[in-house]
Parts: C-alpha cells; sequence; structure tokens
C-alpha cells in the first residue's frame, strides 16, 4: 500500500513538473523579441557566433525555434520591412534587427532550420533581408535624429548581412539570394564612405556574406570542396571526389567585374595588424574575442579584414579576379600565420 502511494505522488510531482517546465516554454515564445535573442544567446557574447558551442544552446535552440514560432517571426519582419520606406523610425529598425538576430540565431549549426526559412512563403523572407542590407544606403535620414537613426539603420544592414551569412551556407537559399540581388546589396555596405560608429561592423558582416555568396558548396560531409590547380591549363578546378552541389560562379563573376567593390575589398584585405604575433587588444583586435558589446560602439577598422580575406579565397576561383588580388598576395600570405586563426583560415 506504501509502495502504492509513493508511486501515486512519484507521478504527481511529475505531471506537476513536467506542467511547470510547458508553461515555462509557452510563456518563453510569448515574450518579446529581445528577451528571446537574449535567451537563445544565453551567456555567449561573440560577436563572430560561428557555431552553437554547448549542449544548453542547442536545447535551448531547439526549445524556442520551433516552425510555429518562426513562421511568426518572419511574418512580423516581412511586414516591418514592407512600411518601412514610409514609416521609417529607430524602433522599427530595432524590431526589424532584433526579428534577424532571432532567425541567425536559430538557423546557425541548424540545416534544416536554414531550408525552412528559405522556403517559407516561396523565399520571401530572403528577398526582405536583402533589402534591409542596403535600406540605410538608399534613404534620406531627418537631420535631427541622422546621426543616431543612421547608426541605428546601420546596425540592422549589419545584422541583415550575418542573417546571409548565416542563411547562404550550403544552403538552396544561396542561389536566391544571389538572383534577388545579394551581392549589389553587399556592395552598397563595402564601398560607402559613411562616417559612423557601426559602419565597420556593417562593412565586416557585408563581407562575411560575399564570401559566402562568392563561395561553391560540395556533396561532402562540410558542405565544402576541395579545389586543386591544374599547371597544364593555368586554372583552378574542382576535385572529383567533392561533386558540386551549388555553383557559386554567378556572384563570383558579379564580383570580379565590379572594379570599385573589387578595389574595397583588396584594400580591407591589407588593412589589418592581425597577422602579427601577440594577445588580443585593441591595437591588435581578434576578432575571435570580439563580442556584441564591442559592435555597440566603434568597432576598430582592422575587423572586416577577416572576413575580406575569406571574400578574396572564393573570389579567386574566378579566373578573371586574378589581376585585382594579385597585389595583395603578400597581405594574405601575411595573415595566413595570424594568431587568430579566423583570421589565419
Amino acid at each position: 500500500m506504501i509502495m502504492l502511494i509513493t508511486a501515486f505522488l512519484f507521478f504527481q510531482v511529475c505531471t506537476i513538473v513536467s506542467t511547470i517546465s510547458t508553461v515555462q516554454a509557452s510563456s518563453r515564445l510569448s515574450l518579446d523579441l529581445s528577451k528571446n535573442v537574449s535567451y537563445l544567446r544565453g551567456e555567449d557574447d561573440r560577436l563572430v557566433r560561428y557555431n552553437v558551442p554547448d549542449e544548453d544552446s542547442q536545447y535551448r535552440q531547439k526549445e524556442i525555434c520551433t516552425t510555429k514560432y518562426l513562421e511568426a517571426v518572419m511574418d512580423t519582419f516581412s511586414n516591418l520591412t514592407s512600411s518601412i520606406d514610409s514609416s521609417f523610425s529607430e524602433p522599427t529598425y530595432r524590431k526589424i534587427g532584433l526579428c534577424l538576430q532571432i532567425l541567425t540565431l536559430c538557423a546557425t549549426n541548424n540545416h534544416g532550420t536554414r531550408n525552412r526559412i528559405g522556403q517559407y512563403k516561396d523565399g520571401d523572407t530572403l528577398g526582405h533581408i536583402v533589402k534591409m542590407i542596403h535600406h540605410p544606403f538608399t534613404q534620406t535620414f531627418p537631420p535631427s535624429s541622422e546621426t543616431t537613426l543612421l547608426d541605428i539603420a546601420l546596425r540592422t544592414s549589419a545584422y541583415a548581412s550575418e542573417s546571409v551569412w548565416i542563411l547562404s551556407f550550403n544552403s538552396p537559399n544561396h542561389d536566391v539570394f544571389v538572383d534577388a540581388d545579394g551581392v549589389m546589396a553587399l556592395r552598397s555596405v563595402i564601398v560607402s564612405a559613411y562616417h559612423s560608429p557601426s559602419i565597420n561592423v556593417a562593412k565586416m558582416w557585408a563581407l562575411a556574406a560575399l564570401q559566402n555568396l562568392a563561395a561553391s558548396y560540395c556533396h561532402s560531409p562540410t558542405g565544402h570542396c576541395r579545389w586543386y590547380y591544374d599547371q597544364e591549363t593555368y586554372t583552378v578546378k574542382l576535385h572529383l571526389k567533392t561533386p558540386l552541389f551549388i555553383d557559386g560562379n554567378k556572384a563570383r563573376v558579379q564580383i570580379a567585374n565590379d572594379v570599385e567593390l573589387m578595389h574595397s575589398i583588396t584594400n580591407l584585405t591589407c588593412h589589418s595588424s592581425s597577422s602579427s604575433s601577440g594577445p588580443h587588444s585593441e591595437v591588435n583586435p581578434w576578432p575571435t574575442l570580439a563580442t556584441k558589446r564591442d559592435a555597440l560602439h566603434e568597432l576598430h577598422e582592422n575587423m572586416p579584414t577577416w572576413a575580406a580575406v575569406g571574400a578574396v579565397k572564393n573570389i579567386i576561383l574566378n579566373h578573371d579576379a586574378w589581376a585585382d588580388i594579385l597585389p595583395v598576395k603578400d597581405c594574405i600570405c601575411d595573415l595566413k600565420y595570424s594568431t587568430d586563426w579566423l583570421v589565419g583560415v
């Protein structure tokens, strides 16, 4: 009899705990976007968040990033961007930025979520992301709020480019972004002469996104391709062991034929002191150690270099770009020995 009572009480406790957990999870989904961004990140404050670092982060991602929630975020995002030309303001930009962060955090290390985002409403979300990349460069901001509003707009552009960086990796989304004039949108950021605290972080993420649009992806465990230099034909060729899945040549051709864009990319490739040995510091910033807090202030002018180098490594697969890239060969070789692995990859 005692065992039956004990079993019954244990069952009741488990039911109560399960109910509380369900209510807590449900309440999280109903909280504002800002709190969900914080919840998904946890204590991970890296600026360049290239992976989901641990099991707790994976659990939070699985808990929050349900199809129903993502669709609600995407609908909110699309509605805001559709009307932003007639009503752009600081709160609107901030909310769009939060939506973009949710999409990026949910899609990191998650191939299925990347594809779900891309397929929703026939890629509607991806088109709106491209729009938000170059939106700050198509507007005249009210003089009374120009400095603040422009900076927030550039930060939103950075979030949009970061989304492209994540969503285009080894995914059919890649071609959708390219066909939606993604290269031209990113170009508007990279060649910009704006002077604003957030311009360097905007350029960094635009270059990172361009890096992935200029990439080809193959049928391999990681999606990466194996290339080799054919000394008979003096061309770079794809190894037969990694058959092509997504061809980045269309983007590479667009980039290589754009003289101003190539000039900006190669200039940024040679702009960093990160090749020097030594600890992370204000004069020798390491991209892998930069935090989101750093991006709230004026990001170091050397920070975009890692993304520029990554873009060059993919653009060089197009023979027409060699003449522009050859003069910065020494900078690239120097950066190979950078103390920060992200720069030296």
